[in-house]
């Protein structure tokens, strides 16, 4: 976060007493650090750190497999890119969110689930679709389009970027693409 906007200013001493104790098993980030992070980063940690099994970032472990088999790695959008919808939500708001969540822990937990079983049905608990999924959707395509005339390619998404009338699946689809579905 910018200039001298805190994690403790924006939540509150309370709060931030909260977050540490609930990060302090899962997290080495020092906190200096930890007190300059968005809450919408310190949410994403909460759920990783509430969660009753062990997580992973698919992106990472996707990222170290094509690494090791010594393929050419290229991404639909730079790092602040990616961060822009984040970095965009008004750090206000991102708060409120984090404290709603912190009251409601186990509700949270169950909110997880709730994204995985959504998953399944094939919907999407963004709130703000446009922003969030659409425009990064529309972007990436003539990037993915370039990309599959060149070489085969995989793309990895979140599961959100697949979903829906303007996701990627259905654009492509809707291009004369063939998209085929990978069973695991």
């Amino acid at each position: 976060m910018n200039g001298d906007t805190t994690l403790q200013k924006l939540m509150g001493k309370d709060y931030y007493a909260k977050i540490k104790k609930i990060l302090q098993p899962i997290t080495t980030i020092p906190e200096d650090t930890l007190n300059r992070l968005p809450p919408f980063i310190i949410s994403m940690e909460i759920t990783r750190a509430i969660m009753p099994c062990k997580t992973t970032s698919y992106d990472i472990e996707l990222w170290k497999m094509a690494n090791t088999a010594g393929l050419k790695l290229l991404a639909l959008e730079t790092g602040e890119e990616h961060m822009r919808p984040i970095n965009d939500i008004p750090l206000q708001k991102q708060a409120a969110s984090l404290k709603t969540k912190l009251d409601h822990l186990e509700k949270s937990l169950n909110g997880k689930y709730s994204y995985i079983s959504t998953y399944k049905l094939k919907e999407s608990l963004f709130e703000d679709k446009e922003f969030f999924l659409y425009q990064r959707n529309r972007k990436w395509v003539p990037i993915i389009e370039k990309a599959i005339q060149q070489t085969p390619c995989f793309f990895a998404f979140g599961s959100a970027h697949l979903l829906g009338e303007t996701g990627i699946i259905k654009t492509l689809l809707t291009m004369g693409y063939t998209v085929t579905p990978v069973k695991y």
